[in-house]
This record gives structure tokens, C-alpha cells and sequence, in this order.
């Protein structure tokens, strides 16, 4: 079988084999998504260089973080499911398997150990190279939108929650877990100065407030929940009934812009059997 090429959103998804060389990866990732700001890229640059450890360096996290993802997974409704920033795959053992996942993450050589993971789960997920500030989706896509500790490093937060606004269909649910910055006054102060650290070595922000960034993106019926003092929150949230447009909408024109950029995605067959 051949590897598939870059193909343009309105091909039919490929079936691609197990091997995704990381330099083909690293190329697909310069030249595919194309770069919204230096901080996007910046930021896929880091994900790409700590990807071989990344799950190591997760894993006191996880030992508590993993009940909340599973939690969260219950959540979804059956449907057309999309999670962003699906990384390494954590998350993969959660998905419903009657959905249909499409699960898109900005950094291919995360995506490269993700395809590791659902090969050796049998996942069915379709796994994605974009950015969630600029999806390869058409308007009113999915049922449920899902991402987990992804906001505090998007380079424009705000627009990646438009973006999941906009291909969600109306009405339907976003299922978020997120560090968020602290209401207490002096773990706030702690953490805006504290920032820079976390920024300068993978990317993540401390300061980020997701909760009135959901809100500001258009969203509504939003329930956040604390699960770790209040710095881990797991939000809930929709998008509005009767299509209304997302707030920026007047800057690009309904669907998929021309200028979206291209994308490659790789499955498997036979439930990820290769």
C-alpha cells in the first residue's frame, strides 16, 4: 500500500500504513499547517523535541489526572466526536467505541507516539496533524468537543475555543479539563510570577483564566467545576442553539476558508489493526 499524500478537506480520509517517519512528519507540520504566529510555532517546535519523554515527565500528573479524563469521556454523547490536543494519546482508552473520533494534535512527533498507542489499543480514531486555531472542519461538524490541558498552551486561546465553536453543531457540548489561574490572591500572584518558567520550557501558561475565555468565545450554559483546589478545573459548556455566528466571524466567511490550511490524517483499518 502506498502512504498517502497531503490531501486537500474534501478528499475521502486515507488508510495509511503503520510507519510515519518522523521527518516526514516534521516536514508535514512545517508545510501543511501553516504558521497563525511565531508562538504556534515555537510551540510545536518544543512538543516535537520532548515527545520521547513526555509521558515520563506526565506521569506523578497522571497519577491523579487520570480519573478526571475518564470521568470527563463519560460525558460524551455518541456521535461525531473531535478531541484537540489528543498529544500522545492519553486519552485514547477513553474514547467511546461506538464513536466516530477524529483527535488532532499541532505537534506531529506526538502524533507519531499517539499512532504507536492506538495501534496497540485498536483504536479507530482518525489522528489529525492541525491547529485548533485553524481547523480543517466545516461549520457544525461534531456533537462533542473534548480537550484536556490543551488551552494553557495555545499560542490565541480565544480563537481555538471560536474554532471549536464554530464546527461544533449547535447546541452540542464542550468537554474541557484545565489548569487555570488561581482566584486566590496569593497563589495568583504566585503564578503570574512563576509564568515564565513553565512558558520558556514547554510552552504552558500559569495565568491563563479558560473559564472567561469559554465565555468570551461564545459559549454558553457553562458549568466549571473545581477537581484540585481551584487551579484544575473540569468545564462544561455549549454551543449556542440556532447557528449563530462565532465572534469573529466577520473576519472569514462561513465553512472552511480558502486560505485553511491543507492537513493529513492517518487511520487504520480493522479497528487500527494494520
Amino acid at each position: 500500500m502506498k502512504p498517502s499524500m497531503i490531501r486537500p478537506l474534501d478528499a475521502p480520509p486515507p488508510v495509511v500504513p503503520p510507519v510515519f517517519a518522523g521527518e516526514r512528519a516534521a516536514a508535514m507540520g512545517a508545510r501543511g499547517l501553516g504558521e497563525r504566529n511565531a508562538g504556534t510555532a515555537l510551540t510545536r517546535s518544543r512538543y516535537d523535541r520532548i515527545a520521547p519523554l513526555y509521558d515520563l515527565l506526565e506521569w506523578g500528573m497522571e497519577l491523579r489526572s487520570t480519573r478526571w479524563r475518564r470521568e470527563l469521556w463519560t460525558r460524551v454523547v455518541p456521535g461525531q466526536i473531535l478531541e484537540v490536543g489528543v498529544g500522545t494519546g492519553k486519552n485514547l482508552p477513553f474514547h467511546p467505541p461506538e464513536a466516530e473520533v477524529a483527535a488532532v494534535d499541532l505537534s506531529p512527533r506526538m502524533l507519531e507516539r499517539a499512532r504507536r498507542r492506538a495501534l496497540r489499543l485498536g483504536s479507530r480514531a482518525r489522528l489529525e496533524l492541525a491547529d485548533v486555531q485553524a481547523l480543517p472542519f466545516p461549520d457544525a461538524s461534531f456533537d462533542t468537543a473534548v480537550a484536556t490541558f490543551v488551552f494553557c498552551l495555545v499560542s490565541d486561546a480565544l480563537q481555538g475555543l471560536r474554532e471549536l465553536r464554530r464546527v461544533l453543531k449547535p447546541g452540542r457540548q464542550l468537554l474541557l479539563l484545565e489548569h487555570v489561574l488561581s482566584e486566590r490572591p496569593l497563589l495568583r500572584w504566585l503564578m503570574r510570577r512563576l509564568d515564565p518558567i513553565p512558558f520558556h520550557l514547554w510552552g504552558a501558561h500559569l495565568n491563563r483564566e479558560t473559564v472567561q475565555t469559554v465565555q468570551a468565545a461564545g459559549f454558553v450554559r457553562l458549568d466549571a467545576e473545581a477537581l484540585s483546589g481551584d487551579v484544575v478545573k473540569r468545564i462544561v459548556a455549549f454551543a449556542p442553539e440556532g447557528g449563530a455566528p462565532a465572534a469573529n466571524a466577520e473576519a472569514e466567511p462561513a465553512g472552511r476558508p480558502a486560505n485553511r490550511p491543507i492537513h493529513e490524517s492517518w487511520s487504520q483499518p480493522n479497528g487500527g489493526v494494520p
